[in-house]
């Protein structure tokens, strides 16, 4: 039995991605990964008699597509999937293999796409794990969460968080120590210490304080706990009221940002992978970018262009700079 899934990727620069993985065997199939420019093709082949054939072709196509999630931040855009002569209905497919625009950035992509990334090993290493977190995290940067609340998205890829740390860390620590684990990869990537500083800063007083904010955010957004916990951070503080005055998005957009890298940037160094060390730096410059504006925007006033860090802001700006820039959304 064959099934072989054809998509697109909707990413800038997405000619990088030149894939020819040769034929490897796992999951009881043979495995061929190929593409070129914007093209992926992915073709999977049992020779397995019986029932259940189909179920083992999509379980392993869902591995698959789970590691270029892992890598890339988001899924190719599926064009056609075909069993043996049958044409799948795409449109009945789970709602996360169409990932929202925004998450659609090519700097999100923490992996290169080869044979290092696609083999029999890392497919046997993603059976062994919990992947249901994993599942969570594309289901909420599909276009089908698109319209749910920021601050909602954030809660759940907090709990996400957790979630995956639980599968890959079964130590029975604190929400704080997970996060801590989480976390140290997306950080440990960056330039210096005084840029994660002043990353950190924008939610708490120090970097120290960032998983209280954390902890704040969570209990705030999902357990109801705001007037119980008198120790919260000066930020969420300023939160809380910012919720009271109906503006409770302030930095969430760039928070989810944050968790959205950090759980894929987690997965990728359980699996032993070889980060993408510029694209990482890069994410980060971008989200601060993002940061900078939004806070040009609160207070009124102008964008100072040679404030921004990211190249890929320098060129929305620059796009932009003829009229008013009221929000980044590339």
């Amino acid at each position: 039995m064959n099934f072989i899934a054809k998509a697109l990727f909707k990413v800038a620069n997405a000619n990088c991605y030149s894939i020819d993985i040769p034929t490897f065997r796992a999951n009881g199939c043979d495995i061929v990964v190929r593409g070129s420019n914007n093209g992926i093709e992915v073709c999977i082949n049992t020779n397995m008699s019986g029932d259940g054939k189909e179920e083992i072709l999509w379980d392993t196509f869902s591995i698959v597509y789970d590691l270029l999630f892992v890598a890339v931040g988001s899924f190719p855009q599926l064009t056609s999937i075909m069993i043996d002569d049958s044409s799948v209905d795409l449109t009945k497919l789970a709602h996360k293999y169409t990932t929202a625009e925004a998450f659609k950035v090519d700097c999100f992509r923490v992996l290169n796409i080869n044979s290092s990334l696609i083999n029999s090993e890392s497919i046997d290493k993603m059976k062994e794990i919990n992947r249901k977190p994993l599942w969570s995290l594309e289901y909420i940067v599909s276009e089908a969460y698109s319209k749910v609340a920021t601050v909602h998205k954030t809660a759940l890829l907090l709990h996400t968080a957790e979630g995956l740390c639980n599968s890959i860390d079964t130590q029975d620590v604190s929400f704080i120590s997970k996060m801590e684990a989480v976390f140290e990869s997306f950080f440990r990537y960056q330039e210096s210490e005084s840029l994660i500083d002043q990353f950190t800063s924008s939610f708490g007083e120090t970097s120290d304080k960032f998983y209280k904010f954390l902890v704040d955010t969570r209990d705030d957004i999902t357990h109801y706990l705001e007037e119980i916990d008198k120790t919260r951070s000066t930020r969420n503080k300023e939160l809380s009221l910012d919720r009271k005055a109906n503006n409770s998005t302030i930095y969430m957009w760039e928070l989810l940002f944050c968790i959205y890298i950090a759980i894929r940037l987690y997965i990728a160094e359980h699996l032993c992978f070889t980060i993408l060390d510029n694209n990482v730096k890069e994410s980060m410059y971008r989200i601060q970018d993002w940061m900078y504006i939004h806070k040009c925007e609160r207070c009124g006033t102008d964008v100072d262009a040679t404030q921004l860090k990211s190249r890929s802001s320098m060129v929305i700006y620059i796009r932009n700079s003829l009229g008013s820039l009221h929000k980044v959304t590339d």
